[in-house]
């Protein structure tokens, strides 16, 4: 084994497989630090089914990190890898989780390339410049750390990321391997609204979410509104969107951007308030028109720097 991957959420993963193509990279691992929703790993392991032979061993480090013996067995058993194989290049979809700093500062003689992870990627690297440090807030993991993990960032890190324009001296790409066999043609009349985890994340009151959603669909003069879940939204709320709007409720187990390539449609509008998807589909789509809806920032209950950031990425596309 001579390249590591690991992620934990289907974006993750699609780009560590657009990276495979892109540095033609070979014997290679992936590690699933799984600690999301059922959703998520659903999402997560469809994705490998659809593109298997990317990797040739993929481990799955379940458990919650939650108790203080599940956080450091996930620790020993990379540890365990590592030391059995020369690793050349590691590859990381969040480098805000301790694991991966950890592992990549003990690989010190390996290149360490940071996949995205929607636009927390902007913020990575705007730490990664100020020189800010992560650490753990549990006092008893942060004590343990002093003494066995290495939680810094570590510095000479390259970005191969699609926010290229938005990162100097990374590696840029736009899904061209994902995207080459796809043709898709163009459904007319149509929106498809991608639903946002922004109140479970406690970003915004529900009543806020679903008067914003609703009075934008109630907007729309298509006939055709479906409304995408988000994999971690709450089911009760959903319903409450599409029953004052009419809207149909299309749950799919992919990534919005690997469904419509799959299926090879383009909607004729895609709306969302600030997702990543937004940004992700402005690359892969040649005919979808891109619907931005800005949320005023007093409508937030926290991030409202970063919010405000990722809509001046977004008025560019």
């Amino acid at each position: 084994m001579k390249n590591l991957f690991l992620i934990s959420s289907p974006l993750q993963l699609m780009c560590a497989i657009e990276a495979v193509h892109y540095f033609k990279t070979e014997k290679n691992c992936l590690i699933i630090i799984n600690r999301g929703t059922d959703n998520n790993f659903n999402q997560i392991k469809t994705l490998l089914n659809l593109y298997n032979g990317n990797f040739d061993i993929v481990i799955d480090l379940k458990g919650s990190d939650k108790k203080l013996s599940g956080w450091m067995n996930k620790f020993d058993k990379i540890h365990e890898l590592t030391e059995e194989n020369k690793i050349e290049n590691i590859f990381i979809g969040d480098y805000r989780d301790g694991l991966s700093r950890h592992l990549s500062n003990c690989l010190s003689n390996s290149n360490t390339f940071l996949l995205d992870d929607g636009f927390a990627t902007i913020l990575i690297q705007n730490e990664l410049k100020s020189g800010k440090n992560y650490n753990t807030k549990d006092f008893i993991k942060l004590l343990i750390s002093r003494f066995r993990y290495s939680y810094e960032y570590r510095k000479d890190v390259n970005f191969f990321t699609i926010f290229d324009e938005h990162i100097v001296g990374s590696i840029g790409h736009s899904f061209e391997y994902l995207k080459q066999e796809s043709n898709p043609h163009l459904l007319e009349d149509t929106l498809y609204f991608l639903g946002s985890p922004v109140v479970e994340d406690d970003i915004m009151t529900k009543e806020k979410y679903i008067e914003i959603v609703t009075d934008y669909l109630k907007r729309c003069n298509l006939s055709k509104i479906y409304y995408l879940p988000h994999r971690r939204e709450n089911a009760e709320k959903i319903e409450l969107i599409s029953d004052i709007t009419d809207s149909e409720v299309l749950k799919i187990d992919l990534p919005i951007e690997i469904y419509l390539l799959k299926n090879n449609i383009e909607p004729d509008s895609i709306a969302s308030l600030f997702s990543t998807a937004l940004f992700t589909l402005s690359k892969l789509l040649k005919k979808s028109k891109i619907d931005v809806i800005r949320v005023d920032p007093t409508d937030l209950n926290k991030r409202r720097e970063h919010i405000g950031n990722i809509y001046s990425i977004l008025e560019e596309i």
